[in-house]
């Protein structure tokens, strides 16, 4: 709006000394006035310029008194541009120094950032920090509270040990006492060993006799088993049925000639039952698992002459679990100390007995049972500490599979006050 005055003003000036200069260019053409001797036409002439002179003159004159801008223009022009320069400068520096200025806080703002991060992890550890001492605080006194138990604990133990101090000291010379009666049973012990040889021999004699006196000299009892063998199943007839004539040519063959038994002019001293040694063999090809084959005389064989046997077969079964109890007695601890051998002699063969009616392997001799002698004369001694009639049972050592022999057992002695007639 100033500018559109300005120019308003300056055209009415310009308008008003042109016409003031064309009226005094006529007045002077009227008159034909001459200045310094000049022609009338000169002169009109010298009259419009200097009206045009005096118009630029006053329009400036009047631009410059009016406006401020004008007079800078005309008069400090040079000086502006210096400083323009200076500005563009300035503003070019100013704007890189901004520049800056933005990527420092850019970053001052990524590192608060970072920091705000931190600050809140950090609050946040200082919570589980609290939480910890809190429950620190809570278990220390826990602990403190031990302690004192622990302490009171440990002044009982110390009069607990004085005590038990004390009946060490006895117990040792009770331990002297019995270090010098295990010297005894000791000797005791090569004593009876030597005497289970003389009554194996005596037995065995026995045997001998009562079965001449008997049977005549009978190598095998009717329905005594000869010798057994263990045979995996699920196989083919031809290789089951090869396997078991090997075993009767074999160890069983060996057994019954160690019997007495012979059969002149033939592989071994056998007469097979046709009929069991086929249904042996099918049994062991169609079974699972393992099978004990065993040859089981079928009449009383005198010595000199051969065995006639049938093949009976069992599966492979579990036939007493460890410490279950297989025969027991009541046997009176007063007897003799003969008769009290001869009675756990007597429990060990019915063992062997079940054993092989469960259709346990045996080994030589029929034998399944295995029970350490040195366990045998403890349970004797036992037997005699505690007098009076006395619970004498044989157990399981282990699980005892019929396959898997032998019978490993251990003595087991009670008074009957504790293990009465007929309960375990």
């Amino acid at each position: 709006m100033y500018g559109v005055t300005l120019i308003v003003v300056v055209a009415l000036l310009g308008g008003i000394v042109a016409y003031i200069g064309d009226q005094v260019g006529r007045r002077v053409g009227r008159r034909r006035l001459s200045l310094y001797g000049l022609r009338p036409r000169y002169t009109s002439m010298i009259v419009t310029v200097v009206t045009g002179i005096l118009i630029a003159g006053t329009t400036l004159v009047v631009l410059a008194v009016v406006s401020s801008d004008v007079r800078t223009a005309l008069f400090s022009m040079r000086q502006l541009q210096d400083t323009l320069a200076r500005t563009q400068v300035e503003l070019a520096d100013t704007i890189q120094k901004s520049r800056a200025q933005q990527a420092l806080a850019d970053r001052l703002a990524h590192d608060i950032r970072l920091k705000s991060a931190e600050v809140d992890r950090l609050e946040a550890r200082l919570v589980q920090v609290e939480k910890e001492r809190q429950a620190a605080a809570v278990e220390l006194a826990r602990v403190r509270g031990e302690m004192e138990k622990v302490r009171a604990a440990a002044q009982k133990a110390e009069a607990a040990y004085q005590v038990a101090q004390k009946d060490l000291d006895q117990q040792a010379g009770r331990l002297r006492q019995l270090r010098q009666q295990a010297k005894d049973l000791e000797g005791q012990v090569a004593q009876l060993t030597h005497t289970k040889t003389l009554l194996q021999k005596q037995v065995q004699a026995l045997e001998g006799t009562l079965n001449v006196q008997l049977f005549g000299n009978v190598a095998f009892r009717a329905g005594e088993p000869v010798a057994s063998t263990v045979l995996a199943g699920g196989r083919p007839l031809a290789q089951v049925r090869q396997d078991i004539l090997q075993f009767l040519r074999g160890p069983a063959n060996q057994e019954a000639v160690q019997r007495g038994a012979a059969y002149q002019g033939h592989e071994t001293v056998f007469i097979v039952d046709q009929s069991s040694l086929d249904q042996a063999a099918q049994a062991v090809s169609e079974g699972h698992g393992k099978f004990v084959v065993r040859a089981v005389s079928l009449y009383n064989s005198l010595a000199g002459n051969p065995v006639t046997i049938q093949l009976r077969t069992f599966p492979n079964r579990l036939i007493f679990h460890s410490g279950e109890e297989i025969v027991w007695e009541v046997v009176p601890a007063s007897q003799s100390g003969d008769s009290l051998q001869t009675a756990f002699l007597r429990l060990l063969g019915e063992a062997n007995e079940r054993a092989v009616q469960l259709g346990m392997a045996t080994g030589p001799g029929g034998i399944t049972g295995q029970v350490s002698w040195q366990d045998t004369l403890m349970a004797i001694s036992q037997a005699r500490q505690l007098g009076g009639e006395v619970r004498v049972s044989l157990v399981a050592g282990q699980d005892i599979w019929s396959a898997e022999g032998p019978l490993v057992a251990r003595w087991k002695v009670q008074p009957v006050a504790l293990g009465k007639p007929g309960q375990p």
